[in-house]
């Protein structure tokens, strides 16, 4: 559970960042994501499991990609907690054994 909210806090995170280069606040980036102020707070803050539709609705508002807000958060939760290396390995190994 804890490695869960630790990646939960690193997406809120960037999820903030990107809101303050875009000059929102809160309550814009709820405006133009159509999701509720207080929501959007609790997300910032890890406290609540995102759906991947509400990431979305988010990245859209912010006009960034799902997928460069889920990776980059991805990426420094591995840096973080279990190493870049092991991220690195494990995408290298799917390439190798899963059809595409």
């Amino acid at each position: 559970m804890k490695k869960n909210k630790s990646f939960l806090s690193i997406l809120g995170f960037n999820i903030r960042i990107e809101r303050h280069r875009k000059g929102y606040s809160q309550e814009d980036l709820a405006d133009h994501s159509g999701l509720h102020r207080t929501y959007i707070g609790v997300v910032e803050r890890g406290e609540k499991n995102i759906s991947i539709f509400n990431c979305l609705k988010i990245a859209n508002a912010l006009n960034i990609s799902l997928h460069d807000l889920i990776r980059s958060s991805e990426e420094h939760y591995f840096q973080n907690h279990e190493g870049l290396e092991q991220l690195k390995h494990a995408k290298n190994n799917c390439e190798l054994n899963c059809d595409m």
